[in-house]
């Protein structure tokens, strides 16, 4: 999730909080699927989130008091950035579930989910 998904989504609020029929960047309106996939983005990179840090805390046997780092190696694994907290005693399933982040965090939530659908719709983009 990039910063003009984070920026598209707050635009979003501000024009529903103004009331106004359409949402406004500097003088120019967005388009409906660029607002869409902003939102998709957001909604799938969250449930990722949620799915990946329910899976290591069912996983991780060592979790008394660990549940901040964990959140943050979960995080920095999808956002790939490199950071961590320095837990080394992660067991194979965690460690699963760490390289999956990496890879959704990297290709992107939105490439993965249009890649898994179905080729043969019904409507392939075309209006009728």
């Amino acid at each position: 999730m990039v910063v003009s998904t984070v920026a598209i989504l707050f635009l979003v609020a501000k024009s529903l909080l103004d009331r106004r029929d359409g949402v406004y960047a500097f003088g120019e309106e967005i388009s409906e699927e660029t607002i869409r996939k902003a939102m998709t983005t957001f909604v799938l990179t969250i449930s990722s989130l949620a799915l990946a840090l329910m899976l290591i805390f069912s996983f991780y046997d060592g979790l008394q008091e660990d549940y901040f780092k964990v959140a943050f190696d979960v995080v920095g694994a999808f956002t790939t950035i490199g950071l961590n907290t320095g837990i080394s005693d992660w067991n194979i399933p965690c460690k699963l579930v760490l390289i999956v982040c990496m890879c959704f965090g990297k290709i992107g939530v939105l490439t993965i989910g249009m890649s898994m659908r179905s080729r043969n719709s019904k409507n392939r983009g075309i209006k009728k």
